[in-house]
């Protein structure tokens, strides 16, 4: 079982704990509901990138909220939620051979990957050692997502690109600066990015864009 803890003031929930003014609720999960707590999480922010998706909270709500508003209190505590967790999701054990797939054949560690793991190393939990020489796309993911968070580079509008990323992956920077934001001076992913980021995750993994 695996806990997430919510606080907050308003919560009116029944047999919450009481913190000082704030309600703390528990809620508990086996392996498979988190794995489907995560994905709908996930599939509530591929929804809440949409443009449309703000005048909808307005016509659900029946009330004018600005949009920073509807990021801060709806989109980004249910997107965020999973991260929450804090005991790791035990994996399932099979007497078979692991299944391996694209994203997980073990690849050779590149420069690149060198550079950014020196960045996470204590705050991901990969499933190859670096230090063996190999590694995976999902791993480089992993990293490449956990850099972003852990430098406080996620906003409401996307995730900025600092000077250490821009070095790490110019190619796939500078060939899709087109569909970059730029916002007081510095580039931006958009929020709903999907072709960049995973340009970054090719040019850290293989060495090029």
């Amino acid at each position: 079982m695996n806990d997430l803890i919510l606080q907050n003031k308003d919560i009116d929930t029944e047999g919450a704990e009481q913190h000082g003014t704030s309600k703390v609720v528990k809620l508990r999960f086996t392996r498979k509901q988190f794995e489907s707590f995560r994905d709908a999480c996930k599939i509530f922010e591929i929804v809440s990138a949409d443009e449309g998706f703000p005048e909808f909270v307005k016509k659900a709500l029946g009330a004018d909220i600005r949009v920073p508003t509807i990021a801060r209190q709806f989109v980004n505590p249910i997107v965020d939620a999973p991260t929450k967790i804090p005991l790791k999701i035990p994996r399932a054990q099979s007497d078979g051979p692991k299944k391996e797939t694209y994203f997980t054949q073990p690849i050779e560690v590149t420069d690149k990957c060198e550079m950014l793991y020196g960045h996470v190393r204590d705050d991901v939990d990969l499933r190859n050692d670096i230090s063996t020489g190999t590694t995976c796309l999902t791993d480089v993911r992993v990293m490449v997502g956990k850099y972003f968070s852990t430098r406080d580079l996620k906003t409401d509008d996307g995730v900025v690109i600092d000077d250490f990323m821009r070095d790490l992956a110019p190619d796939a920077i500078s060939n899709n600066k087109d569909l970059l934001q730029r916002i007081n001076g510095k580039y931006v992913i958009p929020r709903g990015d999907k072709k960049i980021m995973a340009g970054i995750v090719n040019e850290v993994a293989f060495g090029t864009f």
